[in-house]
């Protein structure tokens, strides 16, 4: 593993890091009142979620701030995907 991926790994929680891709397979939005988070399944797929345990709903629309945080996450979200389906984006 390079620096730069044990830097990303210490700062992923471990309930967010996939051990085989070595990489996070889930992002939080950090202070997000609506517990904004991505997940990529094992299939490449991504969805959009908000809540929290038994409130957690499919995202339908995002605020303009959280639309800037994915934006920020979007191209390790993408490497994820990449990794996940083997074919590049």
């Amino acid at each position: 593993m390079t620096a730069a991926a044990d830097a990303i790994k210490a700062l992923t929680p471990p309930d967010c890091w996939d051990d085989e891709l070595d990489m996070p397979f889930r992002w939080y939005m950090p202070d997000n009142p609506r517990s904004l988070r991505v997940e990529v399944d094992e299939d490449g797929d991504v969805a959009i979620y908000a809540g929290t345990c038994w409130t957690t709903q499919v995202v339908g629309a995002l605020t303009a701030v959280e639309a800037r945080w994915l934006r920020d996450v979007w191209p390790a979200l993408l490497l994820t995907v990449d990794a996940y389906t083997g074919v590049p984006s």
